[in-house]
């Protein structure tokens, strides 16, 4: 198996940068997630480190051969697309065998090598049908069989679980994670869907407009984001974000409603070094309290109720705060009446603060290296540093 390292790597397609400046380091058999909305830039990512797109500038290393300028067929991967991309006229079986004959192995080998695969996917039964007679579920398996008869070193996924419905989407995951580590295999996932890469990564890579924005464990990714980005992105419903003005005088925090929040030194001492006059803060919404009035050692901000969702194990408030809309997380014991007005109480250790006009989470802001891994504004490289090579 091998480590994947990306060092500086640029994709630009004309006058749009698909990729900017991107450093991520890849254990050998760890499984990395890289997420992000649509047109984020994960798919170009995956195929720069697949080799079928060559990096604007930078490079790229398996281990530490520089696999740059290889071909696909050089770097000794294994590659699943969304739409598994079967051959349509060729049987499981010869799916499966297809790049061992492009090695020109012989058949007995060949045969042992497929009927391996074939057992590991739970797919031996399926070998003399076509695609065309296979399930999502069974063409999904058809294809990893397919990547990994060749025993690659780099295990590279694009959305394999999209086609799926929900609960087969569940059922695989877990065994797709099983199977990853079993066989100590490097395997890199490209998802939109941020239950898929929580569930599944070691690590997340989140990336948007071409950069990367944070790269963590999935439990430092969703509780610590790095920006606010991040933050929003992360989390169904996703974090709550509210404006609220700076009391520098004071050291506390004006809430919306007249209330008022002093936070903890550290809290403040980090405040300090923020230039605004305003904060914002971040929580989940399952760290939402609601009350009738405002609870000790919280921070409480008062609200009006706008709806209730009953979901069955839990409901989904939505008030109104200010200018903003915020979702709470409630037992489904809890359903206050649209339009009375109630507080939102959030313990001290789950809201987070950004900048207002970085976006960085003040956590961070003074942790070394911090600049690699903020987004910054994009921009257009200058046409010479964009050469190709």
């Amino acid at each position: 198996m091998a480590s994947v390292r990306l060092d500086g790597v640029w994709k630009v397609f004309g006058n749009v940068v698909a990729v900017r400046d991107v450093n991520l380091y890849i254990e050998d058999k760890e499984f990395v997630s890289i997420l992000g909305p649509s047109g984020s830039g994960k798919t170009t990512l995956l195929y720069l480190i697949a080799g079928i797109y060559k990096p604007s500038r930078g490079r790229i290393y398996f281990n530490d051969r520089d696999v740059t300028d290889l071909p696909p067929n050089k770097r000794n991967i294994g590659l699943v697309f969304q739409n598994y991309a079967l051959y349509p006229h060729m049987t499981v079986y010869e799916n499966i065998a297809f790049p061992l004959r492009l090695r020109n192995l012989g058949e007995d080998t060949i045969k042992e090598k497929v009927s391996s695969a074939a057992k590991l996917l739970g797919i031996e039964g399926l070998l003399d049908r076509y695609p065309s007679q296979l399930s999502g579920g069974q063409q999904q398996r058809v294809a990893l069989a397919r990547a990994l008869v060749k025993e690659p070193e780099v295990l590279l996924l694009d959305e394999p679980l999209s086609n799926l419905d929900a609960l087969l989407r569940i059922k695989i995951r877990s065994e797709l994670k099983k199977l990853q580590k079993e066989l100590g295999i490097t395997a890199i996932y490209v998802t939109h869907d941020q239950s898929e890469a929580l569930a599944m990564a070691d690590r997340i890579a989140v990336i948007a407009s071409g950069v990367i924005q944070q790269v963590g464990k999935p439990w430092e990714i969703y509780h610590k984001p790095r920006n606010v980005f991040v933050a929003s992105f992360i989390g169904t419903p996703p974090a709550n974000l509210v404006t609220v003005n700076l009391d520098r005088s004071r050291k506390c925090l004006l809430l919306p409603g007249g209330g008022r929040y002093c936070p903890p030194r550290h809290i403040a001492e980090k405040l300090a070094a923020v230039d605004s006059d305003s904060i914002i803060l971040g929580f989940r919404p399952e760290s939402v309290v609601l009350s009738e009035s405002p609870l000790g050692d919280y921070v409480s901000i008062e609200a009006e109720v706008y709806t209730v969702e009953t979901l069955g194990r839990e409901n989904i408030v939505t008030l109104i705060v200010g200018n903003s809309q915020v979702k709470a997380i409630v037992p489904p014991v809890v359903e206050p009446k649209p339009g009375s007005r109630i507080y939102i109480s959030i313990e001290e250790d789950k809201v987070m603060y950004f900048d207002p006009k970085t976006e960085i989470n003040i956590e961070y802001l003074e942790a070394p290296g911090m600049e690699e891994a903020i987004a910054e504004p994009m921009h257009t490289p200058r046409k010479q540093d964009m050469e190709e090579g």
